[in-house]
C-alpha cells in the first residue's frame, strides 16, 4: 500500500486502526487483508453462509426437502436426486481422513483440526458431483457399492479429487475451443 505524498511503501499491521479508534473488524476492506478469512466477522459470516447453502443443497437433493415441505403442505421434486448414502459415504471419508491426520501426527493445532473438519462440508458437493458424474458417463453399469466408495475416495481425497475434477474440465473445454 502507497501513502500519498511520500511515495513509499508502507505495510499495514493493524497499528492505524488501533490508533484511529476504529475497530479491528471493521467494514473497511483494507482491515482484513492482512489477516485470515477465519479471523475475521466477514470471512466467518461468508464461510456460515455457504455452510448453510451446502446443507440446505443436499436437503433439497434428496427426499429429505420433500419430506418437510410435506408437512406444510408444498408439494415439491427435486429436478436432480442423489442418494443419500453418498453424503454419508463422502462425509465419512472425509472423516477418515482428519483421523488419519491426527494419529499421523498427535500434536496438531486447533487451526489444523478446525481445517481438517472444513473438509467435511467440502465432501458433501465433491461426493455429490462425483456420483452424479458417474451416474452420466455410465448409465446403470456402476451399483450402489461402486457409487458408495467413490463417494468415500471424494471424502478421502478432497484436494487431490478436485484437482482431477478441475483437470478434467480444463482439458474438456480446451479440446472444444480448438
Amino acid at each position: 500500500m502507497e501513502t500519498q505524498g511520500t511515495g513509499r511503501d508502507v505495510t499495514s499491521t493493524g497499528a492505524d486502526s488501533e490508533s484511529s479508534g476504529a475497530p479491528a473488524d471493521a467494514s473497511d476492506e483494507s482491515v482484513g487483508r492482512d489477516r485470515p478469512w477465519y479471523l475475521t466477522k466477514r470471512g466467518m459470516t461468508v464461510f456460515c453462509l455457504d455452510a448453510i447453502l451446502a446443507l440446505v443443497v443436499v436437503a433439497g437433493t434428496t427426499d429429505l426437502a420433500s419430506t418437510v415441505l410435506a408437512v406444510v403442505g408444498i408439494d415439491w421434486e427435486s429436478a436432480v436426486t442423489v442418494d443419500p448414502f453418498v453424503y454419508l459415504f463422502g462425509v465419512l471419508g472425509a472423516l477418515g481422513y482428519v483421523f488419519t491426520a491426527l494419529v499421523r501426527n498427535y500434536d496438531r493445532s486447533t487451526g489444523e483440526l478446525i481445517k481438517f473438519n472444513v473438509r467435511m462440508l467440502a465432501a458433501l458437493p465433491l461426493a455429490a458431483s462425483v456420483y452424479l458424474l458417474a451416474e452420466l458417463l455410465f448409465g446403470d453399469v456402476p451399483t450402489d457399492e461402486m457409487l458408495a466408495g467413490a463417494a468415500f475416495v471424494a471424502g478421502l481425497y478432497v484436494n487431490q479429487v478436485y484437482e482431477r475434477l478441475g483437470a478434467l474440465a480444463d482439458r474438456l473445454f480446451r479440446s472444444r475451443r480448438s
